[in-house]
């Protein structure tokens, strides 16, 4: 049985705030946080990280510049980083910042190499000055920095008593405890939650709006979020919820991807996670304020406990894309939620979603990112009210399974052996167009 307790900690643990694509970010805090931990003057500087990193990080905006890459990520780190703000590290960056980085990025001094760790998310960065050597290491989530030592000597050590502000990985209990429970049990564990322990969800919607208002008005990066508003006004699609959620999370991501220095909730390890479910379910529950029977506090919890209940079966990084498999159905579990609809209809909404959309492939984090968490955002909205209509895909199609963890665990079988090449081979093809390594 799940308590109120351990739901509410798994909630809060899965929210964060990040500027810029979490990938490059972690690999900067990470050679930051060496760095830091020794000072001096940089003589070389390694990185060593898993495929699943590489490939989420050589393509976007680095926040506060319009460069790409990893070596530039760490060199703006090492220039303009405070290792303990997290997945803020970029938020005070300026332009001065970004020209000796770029002279630091050029200079050879930055080395990057992929290892064969089997952790998805995986960075060693190890660092030499004229005071010494320092090694930093991520491990399992992008916050999670394990330890720094220096000179050989521990400096550092992750303990819940110091942790880095906004790491998505503090004080949460083990989601593995989650395997195999039904929709039932996550939907009662929410609901027994206080909902006054919920006010840190208060703000998750609002501050990814303004990421897309900014979008909308900027259009950085791909510039779909004001593409699909000229398609509103020109006719071509309608002003429904359903295409404002899609634009308005487009235009989120086109901010995110670019590099913008706007601020993002984020959850289930992705900065993009965040902005499709945060969307997708607050504007939502706002348009139909009169069908909801439970507060928008409430569904944001509900979805973001299925967020951490799919992460157990498919790990935090997958070689389809995360927001379709995770995002999207928990942003239509959780609107069935919210309307009264039963724990079984939930579990009907995460199907339908799972046999629309659940091949998406991750083909590496970039500005078209935007197009997959738009079109992904757009049916969770859609395959919860379509669950609601009585329309549901029959459990012998495809990977659809008889119930919740018995689709999950379809979904992880496909995962895992059946596109455990796709990564390997994603991998080949973005080698051959990468940008600054």
């Amino acid at each position: 049985m799940l308590s109120a307790e351990t739901a509410l900690a798994y909630v809060r643990s899965n929210v964060f705030t990040t500027i810029g694509c979490t990938e490059p970010v972690a690999i900067a805090y990470a050679a930051t946080a060496a760095y830091q931990h020794l000072g001096g003057s940089v003589e070389s500087l390694d990185v060593s990280i898993s495929v699943n990193m590489f490939k989420n990080a050589m393509a976007v905006g680095i926040p506060g510049s319009d460069q790409k890459g990893i070596k530039f990520a760490v060199a703006l780190g090492l220039v303009a980083g405070d290792w303990q703000k997290g997945l803020r590290l970029f938020e005070g960056v300026n332009p001065e910042h970004v020209a000796e980085a770029l002279k630091i990025s050029s200079n050879g001094m930055i080395s990057v190499d992929l290892t064969d760790e089997t952790d998805k998310v995986f960075i060693k960065t190890i660092v030499k000055t004229d005071k010494g050597s320092a090694v930093a290491e991520i491990r399992g989530s992008h916050t999670n920095l394990v330890y720094v030592d220096v000179d050989g000597q521990r400096v550092y050590e992750k303990n819940a008593d110091h942790q880095a502000d906004n790491a998505q990985s503090a004080a949460g209990p083990d989601i593995e405890n989650l395997r195999g429970l039904q929709m039932e049990d996550l939907a009662a564990a929410v609901d027994a939650i206080d909902e006054d322990e919920l006010g840190f969800l208060s703000d998750v919607v609002d501050v990814n709006i303004a990421a897309a208002e900014f979008g909308l008005k900027n259009k950085p990066g791909m510039g779909l979020g004001a593409g699909i508003d000229q398609l509103i006004m020109d006719r071509v699609v309608g002003d429904s919820l359903a295409t404002r959620v899609e634009k308005y999370v487009a235009a989120a991501a086109d901010s995110r991807m670019s590099g913008m220095m706007v601020p993002v909730k984020g959850c289930g390890g992705s900065g993009n996670h965040g902005i499709a479910y945060f969307l997708g379910t607050g504007l939502a529950w706002q348009e139909f304020r009169e069908k909801m029977q439970k507060s928008l506090p409430k569904a944001l919890a509900m979805g973001l406990l299925l967020v951490n209940y799919v992460k157990v079966y498919t790990g935090l990084l997958t070689p389809t894309c995360g927001v379709t498999i995770s995002a999207a159905p928990s942003i239509a579990a959780s609107l069935v939620y919210a309307m009264g609809g039963t724990p079984e209809q939930m579990t009907a909404a995460v199907k339908l979603v799972i046999g629309n959309i659940a091949g998406i492939l991750c083909d590496g984090a970039k500005h078209g990112c935007s197009l997959k968490a738009a079109t992904s955002a757009r049916f969770g909205v859609q395959a919860a009210f379509l669950t609601l209509q009585g329309v549901t895909i029959p459990d012998s199609d495809g990977i659809i399974g008889k119930d919740l963890p018995s689709t999950m665990e379809n979904l992880r079988l496909l995962q895992e052996n059946g596109l455990n090449n796709a990564d390997r081979t994603m991998l080949d093809v973005l080698l051959k167009k990468s940008v600054g390594m």
